[in-house]
């Protein structure tokens, strides 16, 4: 099963989990909250990651 939720930037998705107890909860995974901190990124203040397609979707387990 799948979720998804729209957000400022985007929709992301996820799927339904549930844990051993039978509790259902909402997996969205691989979000990017900033730019890889590589090249003349590395250690300076972070860059938000703006692009909508960054946060499209999420990891698949």
């Amino acid at each position: 099963m799948f979720a998804q939720v729209e957000v400022s930037q985007g929709i992301l998705k996820g799927k339904v989990c549930e844990t051993v107890f039978g509790k259902k909860y909402y997996s969205f995974e691989g979000i990017p909250y900033a730019k890889p901190p590589v090249g003349n990124l590395r250690f300076r203040a972070e860059k938000i990651a703006v692009c909508a397609m960054d946060i499209d979707e999420s990891k698949d387990i």
